[in-house]
């Protein structure tokens, strides 16, 4: 996956506010991969506004959090499981 540049990305999709072309002559000419990445940073600034430096940060998880989380599901489960064995059994 191709990370673009936010700089590249507003001008873009200034390119495309002023009317200087369309999602695939303005991806033509800033190299972008398709029209339809150009399609979505419009859509995405019709609806959030122009992309900024803040990157989506991918949270981290303390190992205790993850095997506690695994826990609860399996938890769950064998509740799910042990409430349909009861059931069939009557």
């Amino acid at each position: 996956m191709v990370k673009y540049s936010i700089e590249l990305k507003q001008r873009v999709i200034q390119d495309y506010l002023s009317g200087k072309g369309g999602s695939t002559y303005l991806a033509k000419l800033h190299n972008v991969g398709s029209s339809s990445q150009v399609r979505r940073w419009i859509r995405n600034y019709r609806a959030e506004g122009l992309p900024t430096a803040h990157s989506k940060v991918n949270k981290n998880y303390s190992m205790e959090l993850k095997e506690n989380a695994g826990f609860f599901y399996f938890l769950s489960y064998l509740k799910c499981y042990n409430y349909w064995v009861s059931k069939l059994k009557k």
